[in-house]
């Protein structure tokens, strides 16, 4: 009798599972919410079959490459690929055998038919996360990130992410969502928004980078890193009150700065600019940071993972995320509108991060039940 149990349990709770993301962009926070959702699905149970779907979106794909054209400026783009092409090979070589490393990828995919052959034998797709939801990322809304295709999987979305989308036109997100047996997104106002449009429960989950036990990121940092006492740099959004940010804290606390940027311009002390950097470097360069100065929501994720001083200046046109982030950990305080709010504190001020865990271990597993219970 306890034989045939256990194997009705591996017969029965093995599961092939797909996931739909923005696996092909080169991206720190892209790269490794990928990664920890494979892992944690992994890990829920390990007869689990786990694929990331290598689907690849054009508009992603593009802006990436050394010479992009969407922004319509063709001069421009030229002019600027030119400049940055060594940087641009470098770091896209790094990142290509790094994804090759360390994700489980099906054959490419780039269209509905070829998603549709790939994914036809899963029981269960999954949509996230990351900003799948988000029109303006995927240059304009993208029926395969909602599993918009013929199948008979199981459809549930994990931390997804409406990014600066309102979802406004209500008949047809209702058509995307409706088929889904089950939604989690990472914003509360992603909640409502969905909600109201499908009628279904939607869950507030964490990204998955902070539901995998933290000691995993431990094995891609060391402390042999030539440089000490810095403060790291990062903002994805370009933002234009950045640099002086930067500036401040650098003259303030006499620190150097790492940047993570295609050029430099505006910013004062730089030790050296680590745009080229894989997704290695990366984890390594917050760690090993004496602060961290950031507009990037995973740049704030891996600062609270490695239990770092940090800074975040909200972008001006997605807020929700890291905000929403912070006031579940109860640092909401280190969100920043603007120099002058940060002029106003002490820049040097611990955060307790004893409470921060206790919230955090509450929230994973709240957010690892809801995807076992799902899957």
């Amino acid at each position: 009798y306890i034989l045939c149990i256990k194997l009705r349990n591996e017969v029965f709770m093995k599961k092939k599972i797909g996931i739909i993301t923005f696996q092909n962009a080169y991206n720190y926070g892209a790269t490794l919410q990928c990664i920890a959702l494979q892992e944690t699905l992994k890990n829920i149970n390990k007869n689990n079959e786990v694929y990331v779907i290598d689907y690849r979106n054009q508009t992603i794909d593009n802006s990436y490459k050394a010479f992009s054209f969407n922004s319509g400026n063709i001069f421009k783009s030229i002019v600027k690929g030119l400049i940055f092409l060594p940087q641009t090979i470098k770091r896209n070589k790094k990142y290509s055998k790094f994804l090759k490393e360390k994700l489980n990828l099906t054959k490419e995919c780039h269209n509905k038919k070829e998603v549709e052959e790939i994914t036809k034998s899963f029981d269960v797709l999954i949509s996230g996360s990351d900003q799948v939801w988000n029109g303006e990322a995927t240059g304009g809304i993208d029926p395969i990130y909602f599993l918009n295709f013929k199948t008979d999987a199981k459809k549930i979305s994990y931390a997804a992410s409406l990014g600066s989308n309102k979802m406004e036109d209500k008949e047809y997100f209702y058509k995307l969502l409706s088929p889904f047996d089950s939604i989690s997104v990472r914003e509360k106002d992603g909640c409502e928004i969905v909600e109201k449009i499908c009628g279904k429960k939607v869950e507030n989950v964490l990204d998955p980078t902070l539901i995998i036990d933290s000691n995993y990121w431990l094995q891609f940092v060391n402390n042999n890193i030539q440089y000490s006492n810095y403060i790291f740099s990062y903002s994805p959004n370009k933002s234009v009150k950045f640099p002086e940010l930067v500036n401040y804290v650098s003259n303030t606390n006499n620190n150097k700065v790492i940047n993570v940027y295609r050029d430099n311009i505006g910013y004062k002390n730089i030790l050296k600019n680590a745009n080229t950097s894989d997704p290695y470097e990366f984890l390594n360069l917050i760690y090993n940071s004496n602060i961290v100065i950031t507009t990037s929501f995973h740049a704030t994720v891996f600062s609270i993972i490695f239990k770092k001083n940090f800074w975040v200046l909200s972008p001006s046109n997605n807020k929700s995320r890291i905000y929403t982030l912070l006031s579940l950990l109860g640092i909401e305080e280190r969100s920043l509108d603007s120099i002058e709010t940060l002029k106003s504190k002490d820049i040097n001020e611990k955060i307790d991060y004893e409470k921060v865990e206790k919230r955090l271990e509450e929230l994973k597993k709240d957010s690892i039940n809801w995807l076992k219970e799902n899957l």
